[in-house]
């Protein structure tokens, strides 16, 4: 044990309380001052992970906008389950969007109606899978890493193909938006056909204007339609970021997105959901059958 290793110990004890703390008060203040001025509503940048959401956040924050920008995942009820399984797996500090994702949650709870767009984007449901396992691999149920600490190409290709075979898998993306849009503002995407022609539509409840995007009409049609959206006097400009490929395991990453196949019928299993067949029309479904399939 090195001299300085107790030291190290102590502070990390010591630290991690303070900049959870940190989080916190920053958190509050943010949401606070989102909410604080009725004329200029926050945009909630508000969808599930690894679906594009950090790129349009930068590129809002980037434009300057009046009106507060938020980044968030939970805000019903399951922020709470969320927040305990970050904590089991050793994440402490929390996440910054789980402390944000709690004060915008109080901040509702106490208003009888409030105002603000959202923007949220839907994906393939199995690329989702996929990029979610590399972004966050300390929560798969088995050791992926070998000894460099790098991802293993053989035992993450078994891994993903053993978990894009359970149905269970898939319960994130498919409830998502019940689980979240719907009952934290009432917002039903599923109570009307989506324009799968377009790639995108918007949905009104009260003061709260939803817009819900296919993350593969993005890099087309995503600039317009935000600006449009929000009506700003200038163009919004995306450039990805979070890019897997230039990520830590950015060759693992590459080399399964060519190489994973699972079986057909398992694929069209997973694209005859209502939540594929709802934002994805038969051609696009094909594809990604096409794409993923042995």
């Amino acid at each position: 044990m090195s001299p300085t290793e107790p030291f190290l110990r102590r502070a990390a004890v010591t630290f991690k309380p303070l900049a959870a703390a940190a989080k916190r008060v920053l958190a509050e203040r943010e949401a606070r001052a989102a909410f604080a001025h009725p004329d200029r509503p926050p945009i909630l940048v508000y969808q599930m992970g690894k679906v594009g959401s950090s790129t349009i956040y930068r590129a809002l924050q980037q434009a300057a906008l009046p009106n507060r920008v938020l980044h968030l995942h939970f805000l019903s009820d399951d922020l709470v389950k969320y927040r305990e399984f970050q904590l089991k797996a050793g994440n402490y500090p929390l996440p910054y969007h789980i402390y944000l994702g709690e004060s915008v949650q109080r901040i509702i709870r106490k208003k009888s109606q409030i105002s603000c767009k959202i923007i949220s984007l839907v994906r393939d449901p199995i690329a989702f899978v996929v990029s979610n396992l590399f972004h966050n691999p300390q929560f798969a149920q088995e050791n992926l890493l070998d000894r460099s600490g790098m991802m293993d190409v053989a035992k993450t290709r078994q891994y993903l193909t053993n978990i894009l075979e359970k149905e269970n898998t898939f319960d994130y993306v498919y409830n998502w938006f019940d689980r979240e849009l719907k009952t934290v503002f009432d917002i039903d995407v599923f109570s009307r056909p989506f324009p799968r022609e377009d790639g995108y539509a918007v949905y009104h409840h009260n003061t709260v204007a939803a817009l819900i995007i296919r993350l593969e009409d993005l890099s087309n049609k995503g600039s317009e339609v935000l600006t449009r959206f929000l009506a700003t006097p200038q163009v919004i400009r995306l450039e990805a970021q979070n890019t897997r490929a230039e990520s830590r395991y950015g060759y693992v990453y590459l080399s399964l997105l060519h190489t994973i196949k699972i079986e057909s019928s398992v694929c069209r299993r997973i694209y005859s959901h209502k939540f594929s067949r709802h934002f994805y029309d038969d051609d696009m479904i094909e594809r990604f059958v096409e794409r993923w399939s042995k």
